[in-house]
């Protein structure tokens, strides 16, 4: 049996965010959950780290097996402490690489804070022929051909910036479907998405055009899909959909090892961007001046501020789980304990459902 050594916690992508809620409502008191090595996700992860490991990946093999393991602990200047679990945010990760996972509530949030301030979200699924995939495109060529559809979007539609987050498989086991997916708020008059077929054909046929000049093909169509939503759950169904995790565990598993080696070479490339106002650079000025204080809105997503004084926590240490000091701490949720103070101010708080 291989050793596994413990990454260093300098190496974790460290976030002290928690599920969605819990910092405003108090759930039952949540026992920790034991292995049970007959559990799919169980089995999945030992199958994608064994395979990690074989393979030379072992640092991202060991980040997986020791995600969780290990907490961060904060304190505000008062003394109210909050101790956050460390998670390794890899979509390979059975814990961390699922819809509605800590890792998904909290992205899609952050997300939502630029993307639903305005009426109406158009929604764009700009896909790659399945030659294209199956060739393994590299990170320089999907970079290179999803700025091309961000312009497209941006000369067609009156929008201040927008979300494109690339998708390396679809619904389906088994097989590369690489397509890019683009979310914009879209400035029109009747927040209503009457957006004329004329307009949707001239995209269309853009996206031919730009297939056909990037790779050399002799496309008569092209793969193009889209939606506008104006109603807040219905966005928030997108936000959440196209920031889902996509090559999870189990999809993994049904590739080829060309296609998984192919998908750990795309993983330092940025799979997420942000273009125009709403790019990390400029996004919290522009929503400022529009009322829309992101920076504190963030930090609350992130669990950063004390629910008790208001003030952001700061950094303590970081612990491993066995020793935490359980008997004076209560437990939020899976992933985030609080002292009994802080505990009993929420549960005091905690407003009606």
């Amino acid at each position: 049996m291989r050793e596994i050594n413990a990454p260093f916690a300098e190496d974790l992508d460290l976030e002290f965010g928690a599920p969605e809620g819990s910092l405003c409502s108090i759930p039952a008191q949540v026992v920790k959950k034991t292995y049970n090595r007959f559990k799919v996700e169980d089995l999945c992860k030992e199958e994608v780290t064994d395979w990690l490991s074989f393979n030379g990946e072992t640092p991202l093999a060991d980040r997986i097996n020791f995600c969780g393991t290990s907490f961060v602990h904060l304190e505000d200047s008062k003394g109210n402490q909050k101790y956050a679990r460390i998670r390794c945010k890899n979509e390979l990760c059975p814990v961390c690489g699922t819809k509605n996972s800590a890792v998904h509530i909290r992205r899609v949030r952050r997300a939502a804070t630029r993307l639903l301030w305005n009426g109406l979200l158009g929604y764009f699924v700009f896909t790659l022929p399945a030659e294209i995939s199956e060739a393994r495109p590299d990170k320089d060529v999907i970079n290179d051909i999803t700025k091309k559809a961000w312009l497209i979007v941006k000369q067609e539609f009156e929008t201040p910036g927008g979300l494109s987050r690339i998708h390396l498989m679809g619904d389906k086991p088994g097989k590369l479907h690489i397509h890019i997916n683009f979310l914009f708020p879209l400035l029109t008059a009747d927040n209503r998405g009457m957006i004329s077929k004329e307009k949707i054909e001239k995209v269309r046929g853009l996206w031919t055009k730009t297939l056909n000049e990037t790779f050399k093909l002799n496309l008569k169509e092209s793969n193009f899909k889209y939606r506008f939503a104006d109603l807040p759950g219905k966005k928030v169904n997108k936000i959440k959909y196209v920031l889902r995790p996509i090559v999870t565990a189990y999809k993994f598993l049904t590739l080829s090892d060309e296609d998984k080696k192919y998908i750990l070479s795309l993983r330092k490339g940025h799979n997420t961007r942000w273009y125009g106002e709403l790019s990390n650079s400029k996004y919290k000025k522009y929503l400022l001046d529009r009322g829309i204080d992101a920076e504190k809105i963030e930090a609350e997503i992130d669990g950063l501020l004390c629910p008790v004084s208001g003030e952001k926590y700061h950094f303590v240490d970081i612990i491993p789980q066995s020793a935490l000091p359980l008997h004076n701490l209560r437990w939020l949720d899976e992933d985030t304990l609080v002292d009994f103070g802080t505990f009993a101010y929420m549960q005091a708080n905690d407003p009606p459902n």
